[in-house]
């Protein structure tokens, strides 16, 4: 968890003791964002320009699969684009912030920067912050121990293992994620 402040040792503040389960606070949403922003943002989005082809093509998709949006809304500004994305992040309830951060792991085309480091990042805060939430390839997934989702993401990441086997252990955690209807019986991994 890392070393205590001053303050929090000393005890005029508070050290979080609370697991996050049906929540995502204030700070640990600051912490996601600031990952998205170094990982993806400024490492690739803002070097190249959003009307760059290729990062075109994800606004697109953004706007068109996740927003919702009519596409004529896609500013041709930077700065817009940034502003509408940043509002989105931080307005919308708690899940569904988790639902763009797996969205964004899912299909920003910049392979090594989603899948590694922003899913890293992601992770690494969820952790920190008392999160029962964790990254495992594009799906967030309630984890019950650091083992678990570190052999899941090794199965995951590994080459030789057959392409059949990771698509079956993706929909297994897809098919045990989804609170509305879990569907734990075709879901074994």
């Amino acid at each position: 968890m890392g070393k205590l402040r001053f303050s929090e040792r000393k005890g005029y503040k508070s050290v979080r003791k609370e697991i996050q389960r049906e929540d995502l606070d204030e700070k640990t949403r600051i912490l996601l964002w600031n990952v998205f922003l170094e990982k993806i943002w400024n490492g690739v989005i803002n070097q190249y320009n959003v009307n760059y082809p290729t990062i075109r093509s994800f606004i697109i998709k953004l706007w068109d699969e996740f927003f919702e949006a009519p596409l004529d809304t896609i500013p041709n500004n930077q700065r817009d684009v940034y502003n509408i994305i940043k509002s989105y992040f931080f307005e919308p309830k708690w899940y569904e912030t988790f639902d763009y951060i797996e969205f964004i792991a899912e299909n920003f085309p910049n392979i090594y920067r989603a899948n590694i480091l922003f899913v890293e990042g992601c992770n690494e805060v969820l952790k920190r912050k008392l999160s029962v939430y964790r990254l495992v390839g594009d799906t967030i997934t309630e984890i019950s121990s650091e083992e678990e989702i570190v052999e899941i993401a090794e199965v995951l990441d590994d080459q030789n293992i057959y392409k059949s086997i990771r698509i079956h252990i993706k929909t297994a955690l897809k098919m045990l994620s989804d609170k509305e209807s879990p569907d734990y019986r075709n879901s074994t991994i």
